[in-house]
């Protein structure tokens, strides 16, 4: 579900604007990682505080500790994380790149349909822009179960009939096959 926050950015000032937006928003990293986040920094300080204040007193167990870290350290270098993080942002650039691909855009029907199609009279114009309606008409139906804004800006059939995507008999058409399927989209 998307959601706006355009309507709380005009007001983040330059102290602190960008932090409340990062607490408001609910799709923030900083909130998916938080309790990770404090574990992680809090097992540090309790390392370090250990090493800094209470092996002091212990040397041997001062030194075992530190060939401990140099034996990560080594082991660390063999699997560079740049290599790895090389990999993971290779990945999900190429699924959003194919989520993007995937998405139907009525130009270039529209392109083909004009070559196909040709004829300058009314009747093949008319043809060319029904077949171009009914493509806008189901990215339409399409995005409006997934998309929140487009189910806002078209939240009926009547709505698509104002804006000139549908006819009032495609309507009827669509509220029928609506019912015939009981609103399931999906393929089981």
């Amino acid at each position: 579900m998307t959601v706006s926050y355009t309507h709380l950015s005009h007001t983040a000032g330059w102290v602190g604007g960008l932090t409340r937006l990062l607490l408001l928003w609910k799709g923030s990293l900083f909130k998916q990682i938080w309790p990770d986040f404090l574990v992680f920094f809090g097992l540090y300080f309790i390392i370090s505080f250990i090493y800094r204040f209470i092996l002091i007193e212990y040397e041997d167990s001062k030194v075992v500790y530190e060939l401990f870290c140099v034996y990560c350290k080594k082991y660390c270098e063999r699997i560079p994380i740049t290599f790895l993080l090389g990999f993971y942002v290779t990945q999900v650039v190429s699924r959003w790149w194919s989520q993007f691909m995937s998405l139907p855009w009525p130009d270039t029907l529209a392109r083909y349909i004009a070559v196909y199609m040709p004829g300058t009279d009314e009747q093949s114009r008319n043809y060319r822009r029904t077949v171009c309606r009914w493509v806008c008409l189901g990215n339409v139906l399409a995005l409006r179960l997934v998309s929140y804004k487009v189910m806002v800006r078209f939240p009926t059939y009547e709505h698509l009939v104002e804006s000139g995507l549908a006819t009032n008999k495609e309507m009827i058409q669509l509220k029928q096959m609506d019912d015939l399927v009981n609103n399931r989209h999906q393929i089981s």
